[in-house]
C-alpha cells in the first residue's frame, strides 16, 4: 500500500471551521496556506465565540446539510452553461421553496430512446446554514461554504494527479468519490455506525458500481483515508476487487490533532484551501452582505477624501464661478436656437408608423419557429418530410407536419412507431393543440404520422389516433 504526503499551496488567509457530529474543529491559515492554529470545540457556542474574533471565515458543513435533486433534461443540450441555465429554471418551477440558486450538478444517465438525460443537482440547505450561523455577530465575514465531499476531493486532487477513486471512512459515514479531469463525476455518502464491517462492504459495492457505469473512464489509483486507511486487509480487499493501485493518505506531523478520532480531521480543514468558486455554496444573501460591507468601507474612505478635496478647492471654485455662469448662458442660448430650427415629424406619418408597428407586433405574437420548437423532440428523432403553416384568422396559426420513413422489416417499423408515439403522448400532455393522426402502412413497410397544431375546427382526437390503410 503506497503512501502520500500533502504539499501546501498558496491561497488565502482564512479561518476554517468543520462541523462534525456535535464537535467543531477549526484551523487558521495564513495567506501562504500555512496552518498557524488549530482548535477543538465541544459546543456551537464556543465555536461561534471564536469565529466572532476572525476576519475571514470558511465553513465545511456535514453531508446532511446538502440537498440532492434529480432533474431530467433533453440530451440534445450539451453545453454546460445551457444545462446550468435549464436546471435553474426547472428548480424555480418545481422547487420554489428552495431559496438558494447556488448549486453543482453531475450527469447520471441518458436514455437514447427518449433523448433525455438525468442530472443530479446538489444544493445547500439554507435553513440548516442559518441555524448554524445565526449567532455570528459578523455573518458577512463568512466568505466560503462547502461540504465535506468537496473538501475531501480537493485534498486528494492536490496530492494526486489524474483520474482516481477516493474513499474516506469514520465512525459515522463513508464517502466514496470518483474524480476525473479535476471534477467529481460520482459521489456517494453513506451514513453508518458499524464502521469496521458495513463500511468496507459499502465501499466495495460503490466501487463496482462506478467501474460498471463509467467504463469509458480509466482510473489510475484508489485513495484511502480515514479509518479504512489503517486496515491492511481493507486495502488488500479493494485492490483485489478493483485492480487499482491503492494508496493511503498521511497527514503532516504538524496537523495539530493528536487524538485518534481526530487524526484525519485536517483533511477537511486543508481541503478548503484552493477550492474553486464553483464549490462555494455561500447563500447569495450572505455574499451580497459581504460585498456591501466591503463597498461601504470603500465609500466611507472615498467620502472622506472627497470632503478634503472639496474643502481645498472651495476657494478656487469661487473664482471660477463667474466664468461658469457665462458659459452656461452661452450654451443655453445655443440650445434654444437648435430647438427652434429642429423639424418636427408630421402627425400623419407618426400615426401610420404606430399602426404599422402594432400590426407587426400582432403578427409576431406567433411565428412558425415556435411550432417547430414545440415538436423539437420528434424532429430530433425524424425530420418531417413535409410541413405547411398558415395564419387562421383570429384563431391564430395552423401548422401541419408529415413524418414518413420506410423500413425493410416489420419489427423495425413497429419499434420505431412505439418510440415515436411515446414521445408524441408526452408532447400532447404539454400542448393541448397538438393532434396526431397515424397512416402507417404495414404492407408497404412505411411509417407515416401527420401532426396538426393550431386552432382549426375539426373532430377531436384523443391520444395518438390511428387510421389504417388497407389495400
Amino acid at each position: 500500500m503506497g503512501m502520500m504526503t500533502l504539499s501546501h499551496r498558496s491561497v488565502r488567509a482564512l479561518t476554517v471551521l468543520h462541523m462534525k457530529e456535535g464537535t467543531f474543529y477549526a484551523g487558521k491559515f495564513k495567506a501562504d496556506g500555512t496552518c498557524i492554529e488549530t482548535k477543538r470545540f465541544a459546543s456551537i457556542q464556543d465555536a461561534v465565540q471564536y469565529l466572532n474574533t476572525q476576519k475571514s471565515i470558511g465553513l465545511v458543513l456535514p453531508s446532511e446539510s446538502k440537498l440532492e435533486i434529480d432533474v431530467t433534461l433533453s440530451s440534445l443540450v450539451t453545453s454546460d452553461a445551457m444545462i446550468r441555465q435549464l436546471i435553474r429554471q426547472r428548480l424555480d418551477e418545481e422547487h420554489a421553496e428552495i431559496a438558494s440558486d447556488v448549486f453543482t450538478f453531475t450527469h447520471l444517465s441518458t436514455d437514447t430512446e427518449t433523448k433525455e438525460s438525468v442530472y443530479r443537482v446538489f444544493l445547500i440547505n439554507d435553513s440548516r446554514f442559518y441555524e448554524i450561523t445565526k449567532s455570528l455577530k459578523k455573518l458577512y465575514a463568512v466568505s466560503f461554504v462547502t461540504f465535506e465531499e468537496y473538501a475531501f476531493a480537493n485534498f486528494v486532487q492536490r496530492a494526486v494527479e489524474g483520474n482516481v477513486l477516493a474513499v474516506y471512512t469514520d465512525e459515522n459515514k463513508v464517502i466514496v468519490l470518483a474524480l476525473a479531469e479535476g471534477e467529481i463525476t460520482f459521489q456517494r455518502v453513506i451514513p453508518i455506525r458499524e464502521e469496521r464491517d458495513r463500511a468496507l462492504s459499502e465501499v466495495e459495492k460503490t466501487i463496482l458500481y462506478i467501474q460498471q457505469y463509467q467504463r469509458e473512464r480509466e482510473y489510475s489509483h484508489l485513495i484511502l483515508a480515514g479509518g479504512v486507511a489503517e486496515r491492511e486487509e481493507a486495502a488488500q480487499r479493494v485492490f483485489m476487487l478493483s485492480g487499482l493501485p491503492v494508496s493511503a493518505v498521511l497527514m503532516p506531523a504538524s496537523a495539530g490533532f493528536s487524538e485518534e478520532e481526530e487524526r484525519y480531521e485536517p483533511i477537511f480543514l486543508f481541503g478548503v484551501q484552493g477550492l474553486t468558486k464553483e464549490k462555494n455554496f455561500l447563500p447569495p444573501k450572505i455574499l451580497r452582505a459581504g460585498e456591501l460591507y466591503a463597498g461601504l468601507g470603500i465609500v466611507a474612505l472615498g467620502a472622506a477624501l472627497f470632503f478634503l478635496y472639496a474643502s481645498f478647492n472651495l476657494a478656487l471654485s469661487a473664482l471660477d464661478f463667474r466664468s461658469s455662469v457665462e458659459a452656461y448662458e452661452t450654451i443655453q442660448n445655443r440650445l434654444q436656437r437648435t430647438v427652434r430650427q429642429a423639424k418636427t415629424y408630421p402627425l400623419p406619418k407618426l400615426l401610420h408608423s404606430r399602426d404599422y408597428i402594432g400590426t407587426y407586433m400582432e403578427v409576431m405574437k406567433h411565428h412558425p419557429v415556435d411550432d417547430y420548437f414545440a415538436l423539437h423532440r420528434l424532429i430530433a428523432l425524424l425530420p418531417p418530410k413535409k410541413s405547411s403553416w398558415k395564419r387562421n384568422g383570429t384563431a391564430g396559426a395552423y401548422a401541419t407536419f408529415l413524418f414518413e420513413k420506410d423500413f425493410k422489416n416489420l419489427s423495425d417499423l413497429y419499434l420505431f412507431e412505439k418510440s415515436f408515439e411515446r414521445i408524441a403522448e408526452r408532447l400532447k400532455k404539454e400542448n393541448e393543440k397538438l393532434r396526431f393522426i397515424s397512416t402507417t402502412d404495414y404492407k408497404m413497410g412505411r411509417f407515416s404520422m401527420r401532426v396538426d397544431l393550431g386552432e382549426k375546427e375539426r373532430k377531436s382526437v384523443s391520444g395518438v389516433g390511428r387510421r389504417r390503410r388497407h389495400r
